[in-house]
């Protein structure tokens, strides 16, 4: 169940709700259909198939954030006068 296992955000969102992904799938997209939840009333829930393409497609995987937070902080560094 997706109680027993961590999820970490997919960094896309359904019907306002934030769309999460099992950690050892989150640098994998193309292993997300069927994998994908979000909480409702603080229970897991599956997204359902029809949405799954287009949060996939909007969603960005783990190792992207972490890539695009490091050259955000680069960014502001240089900005800061700080060595990078």
């Amino acid at each position: 169940m997706a109680d027993e296992i961590d999820l970490v955000d997919a960094g896309c969102c359904f019907r306002g709700h934030t769309v999460y992904v099992p950690l050892e799938l989150s640098t994998d997209p193309s292993k997300w259909r069927g994998n994908l939840f979000y909480f409702s009333g603080g229970i897991p829930r599956k997204l359902p198939k029809k949405y799954e393409e287009l949060a996939i497609k909007n969603a960005f995987c783990f190792e992207e954030l972490t890539e695009l937070e490091r050259e955000e902080n680069e960014v502001l560094r240089r900005r800061a006068g700080q060595p990078g």
